[in-house]
């Protein structure tokens, strides 16, 4: 059986010491949040400068990154669709196929607010702005959110191509 190490998520960190002998030590960061990221890539390196060190450990992502790859998770995912946890998702999918006007934006920002609360702790939803565009078959949505470190904006876009988070 495989084994997944996630050192990633302690934060060591290795520089070179003054004898140039590799040297771990754990480093206090001004980093909030920690999560895996989405595509499982594995790190490239850690290290300092200009010397890299490979590292064989998960790619994770920080903070505001972190924060948007759990919405996209959250947005992406279709009720039901976690075995362990059914009622996980937004099922965004329902709303690719309907008309684009204002009454189904109004649904889907809805939707969009209450999965937030539902599902993300680390945020507070302030509002959720939809804009339909019916010349183009797509919503553009602006979520306004407050994180325990600042206050953060996600744009995302919904049309019939899927889900799209800048």
């Amino acid at each position: 059986m495989a084994t997944v190490r996630l050192d990633n998520l302690i934060k060591p960190k290795i520089r070179n010491s003054d004898e140039y002998n590799l040297q771990t030590e754990f480093v206090k960061t001004d980093i909030l949040y920690t999560d895996l990221s989405l595509d499982l890539s594995v790190s490239k390196s850690i290290g300092s400068g200009l010397n890299v060190v490979n590292s064989d450990d998960i790619l994770v992502s920080h903070d505001d990154e972190a924060i948007k790859n759990s919405f996209y998770n959250i947005f992406s995912t279709k009720k039901g669709q976690k075995i362990l946890n059914p009622d996980f998702g937004a099922s965004l999918d329902q709303y690719l196929f309907d008309n684009v006007n204002s009454f189904v934006g109004r649904s889907l920002g809805d939707n969009i607010y209450n999965t937030i609360l539902k599902y993300e702790p680390r945020v507070r939803v302030i509002k959720v702005d939809v804009y339909p565009n019916a010349d183009l078959n797509q919503y553009k949505v602006l979520i306004y959110y407050y994180k325990k470190n600042g206050q953060g904006l996600i744009n995302m876009k919904l049309d019939r191509e899927g889900l799209l988070i800048t």
